[in-house]
Formats: structure tokens, sequence, C-alpha cells
């Protein structure tokens, strides 16, 4: 088992410091609410989004909406 963290908890950070810290505090993935508008990144911000959150250990689990950004 993986443990994962909702976004929707650091709602008030961007999601650069949320994904900062959730590596940091040992989390294996990311859940991306829609709090953290990540479906308006263009395609080099979301490729600069996934290479931080491979860098700090963590695998996207799931973002609300359902589509996948990260392809």
């Amino acid at each position: 088992m993986k443990l994962s963290y909702n976004t929707n908890g650091f709602a008030r950070f961007s999601i650069e410091e949320t994904v900062e810290t959730l590596g940091r505090l040992g989390y294996e993935g990311v859940e991306i609410a829609r709090t953290h508008r990540v479906d308006e990144l263009n395609k080099q911000d979301r490729g600069k989004l996934l290479k931080l959150i491979k860098s700090v250990g963590l695998q996207v689990a799931s973002i609300q909406g359902g589509e996948s950004l990260f392809e």
C-alpha cells in the first residue's frame, strides 16, 4: 500500500509548494485536487510539474476531474 495525499488540504499554497512539502513528509503519491488548476497549465508547464513530482519521489495517484494531463 502506498500513502497518498489530496492537495485540497494545501489549497492556499501553490501546487509546486504542495508537492515539495508532500515529498518531504514522506508521502508516496499525490491526488491533485481541483483547487490546483493543473488543467489550465500548458504542455510545457505540465512537463515541469511532472518532473518536480517525480524528483521528490511522488507518483500521481489521481487528478480530480478524471483527465490524464501527464501523457
